[in-house]
């Protein structure tokens, strides 16, 4: 299959159990990639992370059982995954802006949220430029925060940044400079990985190292085995906003176009003078 059938596949799979579990291994099978990859090109491609989707197509989905069932609502909060009444009843009204209660009644308003279909459209004729690098072992040492899942892209990058800044003020990013050997002031790694790709991101401040053998509780450690990295070149650009779209451009268009899938790994931004290189782990599908 090519990549909008895997993607239209994968989302079938989900609208179908989007009353139960989704089981995630089923999800990377569909995909014919990892989660992470798959929830990284769905957040690109449609705008709006996986966890955040499968909740507003569920609270959408609860307001019919509320107007044309008689079903009661703690059973209603047990079909769509909630564990309480009162969980539910508060992420209903956060999401419709009224109680399931008040949503019985046809005059109340409510919120729809459509299933959403996978649309590829390639913009005016533009080359995409990328070379592999490959890593035969290396670690990653910095400093890290974490992010749930249902974070938004834009929101995770602004957040990257500010801890950016705070770390700068607070010396650490010296530190962590001279770890590498580099002298104060100079660019970090930006890398993004994922722990649980259904409950939480990390994003790290870090220089990479071939030997480290320090037993710190300051610093993040982060041991990269044998990784071949798809690495693309783009003016540097000030974070948040501008960074956005290069990853947008190599999800929507660049992994389409090629026989290569996300692998396990960290996704890395290297600052080079006046350039930016983002490299991707990548396993090939076609052989």
């Amino acid at each position: 299959m090519n990549f909008q059938q895997c993607m239209e596949t994968t989302i079938e799979y989900i609208e179908a159990n989007i009353c139960g579990v989704i089981d995630y291994e089923k999800v990377e099978k569909k995909a014919c990639c990892s989660l992470f990859h798959f929830q990284r090109v769905f957040s690109y491609v449609l705008g709006i992370p996986l966890a955040e989707y499968i909740r507003c197509r569920r609270m959408s989905m609860a307001v019919g059982d509320l107007r044309n069932t008689e079903m009661r609502i703690c059973d209603i909060a047990v079909k769509y995954g909630y564990e309480s009444q009162s969980s539910f009843s508060r992420a209903f009204q956060a999401f419709h802006g009224v109680t399931p209660t008040e949503a019985r009644r046809e005059e109340t308003v409510v919120k729809v949220f459509p299933k959403m279909y996978i649309e590829v459209k390639m913009p005016e004729m533009k080359f995409i430029d990328y070379r592999i690098e490959d890593w035969k072992h290396k670690y990653l040492i910095g400093k890290s925060i974490f992010f749930p899942a249902s974070d938004k892209e834009d929101f995770i990058f602004e957040q990257a940044f500010l801890f950016g800044n705070e770390i700068l003020k607070n010396g650490m990013h010296d530190k962590i400079n001279k770890i590498g050997g580099k002298k104060p002031g100079n660019y970090l790694l930006g890398v993004r990985f994922t722990l649980d790709p259904s409950k939480e991101e990390q994003f790290m401040y870090a220089v990479d190292l071939e030997e480290y053998d320090h037993n710190s509780n300051e610093f993040t450690v982060f041991e990269v085995n044998q990784t071949s990295f798809a690495v693309f070149t783009y003016e540097y650009v000030v974070y948040p906003k501008t960074t956005l779209p290069m990853y947008k451009h190599i999800y929507t268009q660049w992994f389409p176009e090629t026989g290569f899938t996300q692998a396990e790994g960290p996704c890395i931004e290297r600052v080079r003078q006046d350039l930016i290189e983002i490299m991707i782990p990548i396993k090939n599908l076609r052989g």
